[in-house]
C-alpha cells in the first residue's frame, strides 16, 4: 500500500520537480537530486497524500483500546467513524485555489457518514456482548465550508445502542433466561434497545487557524432536535 502511494506520489511530484527544483530543500547545488534525495522527497509525498485522505474520509475520532473499569469487568472497546461525499474534494477554504470565489465552491456538499461503536469482555465470566453499550449512528449531512476554515454541518441521522428487546414480554423472558442460568436479573437491562432519530445542526471552528498555518484547537458547538417518529425510528421506545 505504501509503495503504491510512493509510486503515484513519484507520478504527480516529477513535472513540479522539473519545473522549479530550487522549492526542496533537498536539492544539490547544481538543482539535480541523487537517489537518496529523490527517496526522500517521495517519501515525503506519499506521508502527504495519505494524510489527505485520512482527513478526507474521517468523521469522527476512531480508537481502538483496553478499558479499566472500577464499577465493572474491564472491556475492548473499539469505535470506527467514518464519511464520504461524492462531490466534496476534502479541501476547506483555507486549502482551495483563489478562484474558491466561483459558486462552484460555496455549495454546501453532501456526505454520508457511519460511527460504529463496540465494546466485549475478554477473558472474563460475563457473555462477550453487550458490554457497557454499543452504538450505531448512520448519517446524512449538508457541509457549507465558512471563509475561516470551519464549516456549518445540517443533518438528518439515526442513533441506536444494536439491542433487541422492544417490548417489556421480551424484557420479561431476557430476566427468566438469566434466572434459569443463576445468574443476575439485572443483566437483562443491558439487552434493552433505544434509538432515536434527530436533526443536527454543528457549527466547528479552529482557533488560529488561519494565522498560524495550522489546525490549532477545534471547537464544536452542537444543536440536535429528536424526533418522537422518524425515518428508521419508528416512535419512542418505552420498555
Amino acid at each position: 500500500m505504501l509503495t503504491m502511494l510512493a509510486l503515484l506520489a513519484a507520478v504527480r511530484i516529477m513535472p513540479a520537480l522539473a519545473a522549479d527544483p530550487q522549492q526542496y530543500d533537498l536539492f544539490a547545488d547544481n538543482g539535480s537530486l541523487d537517489s537518496a534525495q529523490l527517496e526522500e522527497v517521495i517519501r515525503r509525498e506519499a506521508e502527504r497524500v495519505l494524510g489527505e485522505r485520512i482527513k478526507k474520509y474521517s468523521h469522527e475520532p476512531s480508537s481502538f483500546g483496553y478499558t479499566f473499569d472500577g464499577n465493572d469487568e474491564n472491556f475492548l472497546d473499539i469505535k470506527i467513524s467514518f464519511k464520504y461525499s461524492p462531490f466534496d474534494n476534502g479541501l476547506s477554504k483555507l486549502d482551495r485555489p483563489a478562484k474558491s470565489s466561483s459558486w462552484r465552491w460555496n455549495l454546501p456538499y453532501l456526505y454520508f457518514a457511519f460511527s460504529m461503536r463496540q465494546a466485549f469482555y475478554v477473558e472474563t465470566e460475563r457473555d462477550s456482548n453487550p458490554v457497557i453499550g454499543q452504538r450505531f449512528n448512520p448519517e446524512m449531512f449538508a457541509r457549507y465550508w465558512l471563509n475561516d476554515g470551519g464549516y456549518l454541518d445540517f443533518g438528518y441521522n439515526h442513533e441506536s445502542n444494536g439491542q433487541s428487546i422492544t417490548s417489556a414480554e421480551a424484557f420479561t423472558e431476557k430476566q427468566n433466561e438469566f434466572i434459569a442460568e443463576g445468574k443476575s436479573t439485572a443483566l437483562a437491562n443491558e439487552f434493552i434497545s433505544r434509538g432515536w432519530d434527530y436533526w443536527e445542526l454543528t457549527y466547528k471552528n479552529n482557533i488560529n487557524a488561519k494565522r498560524y498555518g495550522y489546525e490549532g484547537f477545534s471547537y464544536y458547538l452542537i444543536l440536535r432536535r429528536f424526533l418522537s417518529e422518524g425515518l428508521l425510528q419508528d416512535g419512542v421506545e418505552e420498555v
